[in-house]
């Protein structure tokens, strides 16, 4: 074809030539044209998973939310505590209103915690110490606790509960199986940009039970906040030592005040 077009006129070269171009610019162009929209298209789908991703982690904080309240709602633990105030009410009326402030401030706590991610580590330390106050109530000097508490740990946020869930776990599991009674060893502090929450208690682990739905629920909250950097564990270290740990990356907000 090429050589037979060598014969005929300049102008009909000319006009294929121009032709072919134009073509070729065409083809350019739609190529181009398909390459953004392509582009286009990935970069859509990319953002349609990003947010499918965000959606997913924030319908999986918001159920394990809900769970972690119906678990700190539970009625039995409310009872209890009403059945120690009651005496109190007629024997000693100051330690009754003390005891009616702490569960108000316990259930209050936990009706609004799912407001916010995080809240200052001395929020939550106040939540353990009216937990406590209200099961020493119960039973006495039978718990035995003891802070371990690092001045670097201070500042920095930790999610609602959690701490408060590894004492409740710790004492739950355990006050029954040890009539004598139980100590708690409770400590915070940073190691290597971590924050480390951990619970040390007179206890042992059932076969194939780590601390139930309630450990459960904080370890999917735990995941959803801060993906796979934090960790909840629960270890047999001694005959009858239990210890519970939760590790979280330091968040770079930090609160206004500090120890």
């Amino acid at each position: 074809i090429i050589s037979d077009l060598a014969g005929l006129p300049d102008k009909y070269n000319q006009a294929f030539t121009t032709g072919y171009w134009k073509i070729y610019r065409l083809l350019q162009m739609a190529w181009i044209l398909w390459s953004a929209s392509y582009i286009f298209w990935l970069s859509a789908l990319s953002r349609t998973q990003e947010a499918k991703e965000h959606l997913e982690k924030e319908v999986a904080f918001k159920k394990a939310e809900l769970e972690n309240l119906r678990q700190q709602l539970n009625p039995n633990f409310v009872l209890d505590v009403l059945d120690c105030i009651k005496p109190a009410v007629y024997s000693d009326p100051a330690v009754a209103r003390h005891m009616i402030t702490q569960l108000s401030l316990i259930l209050r706590y936990s009706l609004y915690q799912s407001q916010t991610d995080e809240i200052s580590l001395d929020e939550e330390i106040k939540i353990v110490e009216s937990y406590l106050l209200l099961e020493k109530a119960r039973y006495g000097e039978l718990i035995q606790v003891e802070w371990e508490l690092h001045d670097q740990a201070y500042g920095y946020k930790v999610l609602p509960l959690t701490l408060q869930l590894l004492v409740e776990n710790a004492i739950k599991h355990n006050m029954q199986r040890y009539p004598e009674g139980i100590y708690i060893n409770i400590s915070v502090g940073i190691v290597n940009n971590f924050m480390h929450l951990v619970v040390k208690n007179r206890g042992e682990l059932v076969e194939n039970n780590t601390g139930g739905n309630g450990l459960k629920t904080a370890s999917e909250r735990l995941k959803s906040v801060y993906g796979n950097q934090a960790k909840l564990t629960v270890t047999q270290t001694l005959a009858e030592e239990v210890v519970a740990k939760i590790v979280i990356p330091l968040t770079a907000q930090q609160t206004e005040t500090s120890r």
